[in-house]
């Protein structure tokens, strides 16, 4: 059986995006212009092996890798391998958890609260990793 690792498939997705967003202007000016939840929840409840559901996965994973950034910078600025902020400033995905799993996390929470899907995606996908998994006060990084 053919295994792919989830960062061959985060690049081929990655990849995929620049291509297209490259390739398609039209595609990269709508893109850019304002990604709020309205257009996550709309990509993210496409069939799982369309184009839009891809852009899901590719959004939620870069989100997921700039937060993950952020809690880096912010060990390193402490001098520290532990991070030791606010719990509620960061999230912890624990090990073992799949793209899909994460996906439907954060589609039910976008299908729960659709009162604040006008906001900025990003925003919403950090809130809803926050409340589901929330780091610990002190954790290794």
């Amino acid at each position: 059986m053919f295994k792919v690792s989830f960062k061959s498939a985060l690049l081929a997705a990655t990849a995929l995006a620049v291509c297209t967003f490259a390739v398609y202007p039209a595609a990269r000016a709508q893109f850019y212009q304002y990604f709020d939840g309205n257009n996550l929840h709309a990509v993210c409840q496409s069939p799982s092996e369309s184009a839009a559901h891809l852009e899901c996965d590719s959004y939620i994973h870069g989100v997921m890798d700039a937060g993950t950034q952020k809690a880096s910078l912010a060990r390193q600025k402490q001098g520290k391998t532990v991070y030791t902020g606010h719990s509620d400033s960061y999230w912890c995905v624990p090990p073992g958890v799949t793209t899909p799993q994460i996906v439907d996390v954060i589609t039910q929470d976008l299908r729960n609260h659709p009162e604040y899907r006008h906001a900025l995606a990003a925003g919403l996908i950090d809130n809803a990793l926050m409340k589901i998994w929330p780091c610990p006060l002190e954790y290794q990084g």
